[in-house]
Protein backbone atom coordinates (compact mmCIF):
# COMPACT_ATOMS: atom_id res chain seq x y z
CA UNK A 1 0.00 0.00 0.00
CA UNK A 2 1.31 3.44 -0.86
CA UNK A 3 1.11 6.43 1.40
CA UNK A 4 -1.19 9.33 0.60
CA UNK A 5 -0.40 12.76 2.04
CA UNK A 6 -2.67 15.80 2.27
CA UNK A 7 -2.50 19.21 3.87
CA UNK A 8 -5.59 21.30 4.56
CA UNK A 9 -4.91 25.02 5.00
CA UNK A 10 -7.71 26.17 7.34
CA UNK A 11 -6.97 29.40 9.22
CA UNK A 12 -10.17 28.94 11.26
CA UNK A 13 -10.65 31.54 14.00
CA UNK A 14 -12.20 29.88 17.08
CA UNK A 15 -13.96 33.17 17.86
CA UNK A 16 -16.25 32.39 14.90
CA UNK A 17 -17.70 29.36 16.71
CA UNK A 18 -18.07 25.74 15.61
CA UNK A 19 -16.88 24.84 12.12
CA UNK A 20 -16.42 21.85 9.85
CA UNK A 21 -13.19 21.17 8.02
CA UNK A 22 -13.35 20.30 4.32
CA UNK A 23 -14.07 16.62 3.67
CA UNK A 24 -11.17 14.36 2.73
CA UNK A 25 -11.64 11.38 0.43
CA UNK A 26 -9.93 8.20 1.63
CA UNK A 27 -7.92 6.36 -1.04
CA UNK A 28 -9.14 2.86 -1.89
CA UNK A 29 -7.89 0.37 0.65
CA UNK A 30 -6.54 2.89 3.17
CA UNK A 31 -7.44 1.90 6.74
CA UNK A 32 -4.78 3.76 8.74
CA UNK A 33 -4.86 7.53 9.14
CA UNK A 34 -2.58 9.88 11.07
CA UNK A 35 -3.80 13.45 11.49
CA UNK A 36 -1.79 16.36 12.90
CA UNK A 37 -3.59 19.57 13.84
CA UNK A 38 -1.48 22.77 13.83
CA UNK A 39 -2.84 25.70 15.83
CA UNK A 40 -1.80 28.85 17.68
CA UNK A 41 -3.03 31.29 20.31
CA UNK A 42 -5.68 29.08 21.92
CA UNK A 43 -6.84 30.37 25.29
CA UNK A 44 -8.62 27.10 26.17
CA UNK A 45 -9.11 23.58 24.80
CA UNK A 46 -10.91 23.05 21.49
CA UNK A 47 -12.77 19.76 20.91
CA UNK A 48 -12.26 18.06 17.54
CA UNK A 49 -14.67 15.26 16.57
CA UNK A 50 -14.19 13.01 13.56
CA UNK A 51 -17.12 12.41 11.21
CA UNK A 52 -17.36 9.87 8.39
CA UNK A 53 -19.38 9.43 5.22
CA UNK A 54 -19.83 6.86 2.48
CA UNK A 55 -21.37 9.29 -0.02
CA UNK A 56 -19.36 12.45 0.70
CA UNK A 57 -22.49 14.42 1.57
CA UNK A 58 -24.05 12.88 4.67
CA UNK A 59 -21.69 12.76 7.65
CA UNK A 60 -22.08 10.98 10.99
CA UNK A 61 -19.92 10.81 14.09
CA UNK A 62 -17.11 8.31 13.79
CA UNK A 63 -17.24 5.88 16.74
CA UNK A 64 -14.43 3.77 18.16
CA UNK A 65 -14.69 0.09 19.09
CA UNK A 66 -16.32 1.07 22.41
CA UNK A 67 -19.02 3.08 20.55
CA UNK A 68 -17.56 6.36 21.83
CA UNK A 69 -17.07 9.35 19.49
CA UNK A 70 -13.56 9.74 18.09
CA UNK A 71 -12.76 13.10 19.70
CA UNK A 72 -9.61 14.84 20.89
CA UNK A 73 -9.11 18.13 22.68
CA UNK A 74 -6.48 20.50 21.34
CA UNK A 75 -4.35 21.53 24.33
CA UNK A 76 -3.57 25.27 24.41
CA UNK A 77 -0.20 24.50 26.04
CA UNK A 78 1.04 23.10 22.72
CA UNK A 79 0.95 24.16 19.06
CA UNK A 80 0.06 20.77 17.59
CA UNK A 81 -1.80 17.57 18.40
CA UNK A 82 -1.68 14.25 16.55
CA UNK A 83 -4.19 11.41 16.44
CA UNK A 84 -3.74 7.96 14.90
CA UNK A 85 -6.76 6.07 13.57
CA UNK A 86 -6.51 2.39 12.65
CA UNK A 87 -9.10 0.09 11.09
CA UNK A 88 -10.92 3.02 9.48
CA UNK A 89 -13.50 1.81 7.00
CA UNK A 90 -15.05 4.76 5.20
CA UNK A 91 -14.69 6.73 1.98
CA UNK A 92 -14.78 10.29 3.38
CA UNK A 93 -14.04 12.01 6.69
CA UNK A 94 -14.04 15.51 8.11
CA UNK A 95 -13.79 17.14 11.53
CA UNK A 96 -16.15 19.23 13.61
CA UNK A 97 -14.25 21.87 15.58
CA UNK A 98 -16.04 22.97 18.76
CA UNK A 99 -14.35 25.85 20.60
CA UNK A 100 -15.98 24.88 23.93
CA UNK A 101 -14.89 27.83 26.11
CA UNK A 102 -12.03 29.01 23.85
CA UNK A 103 -12.49 32.57 22.58
CA UNK A 104 -9.18 33.17 20.81
CA UNK A 105 -6.86 31.18 18.62
CA UNK A 106 -6.47 29.90 15.08
CA UNK A 107 -6.66 26.34 13.78
CA UNK A 108 -4.08 26.83 11.03
CA UNK A 109 -3.80 23.55 9.13
CA UNK A 110 -4.19 19.80 9.22
CA UNK A 111 -1.64 17.32 7.90
CA UNK A 112 -3.06 13.91 6.93
CA UNK A 113 -1.18 10.69 6.18
CA UNK A 114 -3.16 7.64 4.97
CA UNK A 115 -2.09 4.09 4.28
Amino acid sequence: MTLSRRMLQLNLDVASGSAFTPAVQVPNGATKVTIQFIYSGLDAEVAVSMQQSLDGGNFDLCLNESDEPVTINLDPSFSSMTVNISDLLTTWFRFLLDPLTATTGIIEKIYILME
